[in-house]
C-alpha cells in the first residue's frame, strides 16, 4: 500500500499537524480525524463544511490545499487520516508538496461531473456560475482587490492535470495588508500563523512587502486553487465551465452546496 506522510504547521494556527495518506479501494476520497470521524467526500460533504478563512469539516480544518490537490491531479481513491493536531500543515502555502506526494498515493480517477443544468450563487457582489459542458473543466476567476497593489486580476485556463502542476498548484495563499505590523497583527490573531517568510505574499498598498509573486497574477492563481479544493468537498472531478467573481470559501463551499443535490440525484 502506497503511503505520504506531511507534517508542519497548520497554516492559520501555527500548530503542530500531521498527516498520513494512503491508498484505498475504489475512488473516493475518505478523511478521517483524530476522533476517529470518518467523512467520505461527497454531496454529504459541502452541507457540514464551514469556514470563513479556510475550509473544514468537524475535526480537520484548512482542507482546501490538499483536496486543491487531489481535484487538480484529478484522482482519488485515497485515505487522508490527521494523525497529530485538527489543522493540516501549510505546507508553503501552495499545493506543490501536496500534489507530489498525494500524486504518487492517490491514482485511481476520479468521476469527473458537471450539472446537468446552469447553477448560480451569489453572496453580496461575489458571485460564481457553474455551466454545463464537457469533460474538461474550463475555469475563469477575477479578483479585485482596490487599495491594494493586487488591483484587479483575471485568468481563465482549461485544467488538465499538467497544466494544474505548472499554473496553479504552486500559487501561494495571500492577504492585503497595510503595513508588516499589520500582517504580524493578522498573524497573532490566527490568520497564517503557521507561515514563514516566503510561504505567503503580503501585498502592500504600492508594492509587495517581501517576498515576490511568483507570477504578476498569483492571487487569481492561488483563488483556483482555493476554487477546486472547496469543490472537491463533492469528492468528483468538476468539469464544464466555472466563472467565479471576488471569490472566497463561503462562496465556493455555496456552489458545492447547490451542486450537491443533483450530484446525489
Amino acid at each position: 500500500m502506497a503511503e505520504f506522510r506531511l507534517e508542519g504547521l497548520g497554516l492559520h494556527s501555527g500548530a503542530a499537524g500531521r498527516v498520513c495518506a494512503r491508498s484505498g479501494s475504489g475512488g473516493a476520497i475518505v478523511l478521517v480525524t483524530r476522533s476517529g470521524r470518518r467523512w467520505e467526500l461527497g454531496p454529504e460533504a459541502p452541507r457540514a463544511a464551514f469556514g470563513a478563512r479556510c475550509t473544514a469539516l468537524e475535526g480537520a480544518r484548512t482542507l482546501e490545499h490538499a483536496l486543491g490537490a487531489l481535484i487538480g491531479l484529478g484522482v482519488g481513491g485515497v485515505e487522508l487520516t490527521l494523525e497529530e493536531g485538527e489543522e493540516v500543515p501549510g505546507a508553503g502555502g501552495d499545493a506543490a508538496r501536496w500534489a507530489a506526494g498525494l500524486g504518487a498515493v492517490a491514482q485511481a480517477p476520479l468521476r469527473r461531473w458537471a450539472p446537468p443544468v446552469a447553477l448560480e450563487v451569489r453572496l453580496g457582489d461575489a458571485w460564481a456560475r457553474w455551466l454545463p459542458g464537457g469533460p474538461e473543466l474550463e475555469v475563469r476567476a477575477r479578483v479585485d482587490f482596490p487599495g491594494s497593489v493586487i488591483g484587479q486580476q483575471e485568468t481563465a485556463l482549461t485544467l488538465d492535470p499538467a497544466t494544474f502542476l505548472r499554473e496553479i498548484a504552486p500559487a501561494r495563499t495571500f492577504a492585503p495588508v497595510a503595513s508588516q505590523e499589520e500582517a504580524r497583527a493578522l498573524q497573532a490573531a490566527g490568520v497564517g500563523a503557521g507561515l514563514r517568510e516566503g510561504e505567503a505574499l503580503l501585498a502592500g498598498p504600492t508594492s509587495w512587502l517581501g517576498s515576490q509573486p511568483r507570477w504578476d497574477d498569483e492571487p487569481v492563481r492561488h483563488k483556483v486553487l482555493d476554487l477546486l479544493g472547496d469543490l472537491g468537498l463533492l469528492g468528483v472531478r468538476p468539469a464544464g465551465r466555472i466563472e467565479v467573481e471576488r471569490g472566497g470559501h463561503r462562496l465556493h463551499r455555496a456552489l458545492a452546496r447547490a451542486a450537491a443535490p443533483l450530484l446525489a440525484a
